[in-house]
């Protein structure tokens, strides 16, 4: 499932239920992030009112993978 966001900073954020991922493409030089986390994370950046402050306060500390 992949959703674009209303962002000034997030393009868009996808989840593989699979393997427990969550995507998340910046619209700065279109780069995307890899993070092993819940759906919650992505059911909560998703309804963020800020994905880029949902990113800044949950994300930005874990560990991730940059895939693009």
């Amino acid at each position: 499932m992949k959703k674009k966001l209303s962002s000034s900073n997030v393009k868009s954020a996808s989840y593989d239920k699979n393997s427990k991922t969550l995507t998340v493409t910046f619209k700065k030089g279109d780069r995307a992030y890899d993070y092993k986390v819940p759906k919650s994370y992505y059911n909560r950046i998703t309804a963020s009112a800020s994905p880029g402050k949902f990113v800044h306060k949950n994300l930005k500390n874990l560990p991730s993978t940059r895939v693009k």
